[in-house]
């Protein structure tokens, strides 16, 4: 009797993360290749998503498997949330911000053995124009270091490096933005450096901020806006958070919302979406997809 193997869709990002354990990770893909029928695929592959989509219906794939840090997790999370699927996560990127948040094994035969010894939590997803985010965004201060940054490092720097160049640019450039919140026909105007988008609440200026999270299914986003420092004083205090709890002294003001949108008078803003940054037209919508995502825990989660 002939048995058909279960279908996965593994997604490798293979320049995510800091250590070389690459040949580690081939190993558990060679372990996996007998007992499914295994679809790997690259992160720049899984972009084309009509192309990805039609894989997957063809080959009826229920479980992908996202091996490397939140941007890996980025690029399948539109694809997991329209067809259902069920997304198992190996952290293998230089922060996981996600994984730590959520809980999950760093250990890669952790990792992996939750395909034979999962179950399924139901957390919410953040959308942004036709984006979808699991972690953050963010308009401001750091959605311009990031694009700075990866300018920088396409000419060729390497990534802590064109990290630092591109701080050091921006802080001599510093100029906050003027932003316009609107819900409904309610609306607000703020001069900010920095403005924060979490899918759930996240203990903003507190140093469990990048790894804990309160909740993954509130159905809320949580709007931080940072008050209008100058240039030292709010560098200063968000190096400090870092380490320690500044949520004394930094100013912001919080409010969670299932959604909203933010205006600019420029057309178009910077904005960082989980780690990668987009040009959008202002105004700039945001919502969220309440339990939408089938995220895969071990059996002991809480």
């Amino acid at each position: 009797m002939h048995f058909q193997l279960e279908p996965i869709l593994v997604v490798y990002n293979h320049l995510s993360g800091t250590s070389d354990n690459s040949l580690e990770v081939q190993d558990h893909l060679t372990s996996l290749e007998k007992r499914y029928n295994l679809t790997a695929m690259d992160v720049q592959q899984v972009l084309d998503h009509k192309a990805t989509k039609s894989t997957i219906l063809s080959k009826n794939i229920k479980k992908v498997v996202a091996i490397g840090g939140d941007g890996t997790i980025n690029a399948v999370l539109k694809i997991a949330v329209e067809l259902s699927l069920q997304l198992f996560v190996v952290p293998n990127g230089t922060f996981n911000h996600f994984a730590k948040h959520a809980q999950l094994p760093f250990e890669l035969e952790s990792a992996f053995g939750l395909l034979g010894n999962s179950k399924t939590k139901k957390i919410d997803v953040g959308t942004v124009a036709n984006q979808y985010f699991i972690n953050f965004c963010s308009v401001g201060f750091y959605a311009d270091l990031i694009a700075r940054r990866i300018r920088l490092q396409s000419l060729g720097g390497f990534k802590w490096s064109s990290f630092f160049r591109a701080f050091w640019q921006l802080f001599f450039k510093y100029r906050p933005i003027e932003l316009t919140f609107a819900r409904d026909s309610v609306s607000i105007t703020k001069r900010t450096p920095l403005v924060f988008i979490s899918n759930n609440e996240i203990e903003f200026g507190s140093a469990d901020m990048l790894s804990r999270r309160a909740s993954f299914d509130s159905g809320l986003l949580q709007l931080i806006i940072i008050k209008d420092y100058n240039r030292f004083h709010f560098i200063f205090l968000g190096i400090l958070s870092l380490f320690f709890d500044t949520r004394k002294y930094i100013g912001f003001e919080v409010v969670k919302l299932a959604e909203f949108s933010i205006h600019s008078r420029r057309s178009k803003i910077s904005l960082a979406v989980d780690g990668e940054v987009f040009k959008m037209q202002s105004p700039i919508h945001f919502s969220t997809k309440p339990t939408a995502l089938n995220l895969e825990v071990p059996r002991t989660h809480q």
